[in-house]
C-alpha cells in the first residue's frame, strides 16, 4: 500500500464528505484512509462511514485525548503506507492529485513533500493571501521548510525517525515537523498539483486579523522557540457551528 491518508476530525458533518468523496474519485487507488475523530458529537462518524467500502482500506477512531498533533500521531501508529498523507478534514483534491504526486516522490526521490493551496472562496483578499503565501512555501522550501497541515507527504521511515509530530506544540506542529524533516531527508514542495481549502477561519476572524496572527506566530517562533501554550487561541474544533 503506497499512501496512508490520515484525518484528524472535530465535529466536521459539514466537510468530510465532501473530501471524501474527492478521495473516492481518486485515479490512483493505492491508499487507505484513516480518521482520527475527537469524539465528534455531531454526524462525522456516520457520513464517513458512508465511503467505507470506497477505499482498499478505512479506519475511523476516535480519540477523546484532544490535540492535532495527537490525532495524526495516532492515526499513523494505526497506517500501513509507505508514504504518510496528512489531510485537514475541510479540503478537496483533484482526481489526478495521488497519481501525479506518487509520480513526482518517486521520479525526485523526495522523503517530505507538500503542494501549494487553492483556496475556495470568492474572497479577493484571501486569493490575493495565498498568492503570496505559495510563493512563500516555493522560496522557503531550499532554506526554512513550510508547509501547513493542508496537505503533508512523508515518507514512513522519515516520519518515525522524527518521532512523528511535536504534542507539546499547539501551533505550527506542521511548520515544526516539515522544518525538521530537511535534517533527515529530502523535502520539496510537489508540482502541477494543488491542494483545494475552505477558508473558514479567514472568513470568521477577518482576512486582516488571521494574516496579523500569522504573522505573530512566524516571529514567535523565531525569537522565542515553537508555540506551546494557547496563546494564539487557534485550535483543532474551535471553529464557529
Amino acid at each position: 500500500m503506497f499512501f496512508s491518508v490520515i484525518i484528524p476530525t472535530s465535529n466536521e458533518q459539514k466537510y468530510i464528505g465532501k473530501l471524501l468523496n474527492s478521495l473516492k474519485k481518486q485515479t490512483f487507488k493505492d491508499f487507505e484512509v484513516i480518521i482520527v475523530d475527537a469524539n465528534s458529537k455531531d454526524k462525522t462518524k456516520s457520513i464517513a462511514y458512508k465511503f467505507k467500502n470506497c477505499f482498499k482500506k478505512f479506519k475511523f477512531i476516535v480519540e477523546k485525548r484532544k490535540g492535532v498533533s495527537l490525532a495524526r500521531n495516532v492515526g499513523a501508529k494505526a497506517s500501513k503506507g509507505d508514504v504518510l498523507v496528512f489531510f485537514d478534514s475541510d479540503g478537496e483534491t483533484d482526481p489526478n492529485f495521488f497519481e501525479i504526486a506518487a509520480k513526482q516522490i518517486k521520479k525526485r526521490k523526495i522523503d517530505t513533500s507538500g503542494c501549494y493551496v487553492k483556496p475556495i472562496t470568492q474572497n479577493i483578499a484571501i486569493k490575493q493571501f495565498f498568492v503570496l503565501y505559495n510563493f512563500w512555501i516555493f522560496l522557503s522550501q531550499y532554506f526554512y521548510p513550510h508547509m501547513p497541515g493542508f496537505c503533508i507527504f512523508c515518507d514512513r521511515k522519515t516520519f518515525f525517525k522524527l518521532g512523528g509530530f511535536d504534542e507539546t506544540i499547539l501551533l505550527a506542529e506542521d511548520f515544526d515537523l516539515v522544518n525538521r524533516s530537511k535534517k533527515v531527508g529530502k523535502f520539496r514542495v510537489l508540482n502541477k498539483i494543488r491542494i483545494k481549502s475552505s477558508m473558514r477561519r479567514f472568513e470568521e476572524e477577518g482576512t486582516w486579523k488571521l494574516t496579523t496572527k500569522y504573522m505573530n506566530v512566524f516571529f514567535y517562533r523565531i525569537f522565542k522557540g515553537e508555540v506551546r501554550t494557547d496563546k494564539f487561541k487557534y485550535g483543532l474544533g474551535y471553529h464557529k457551528k
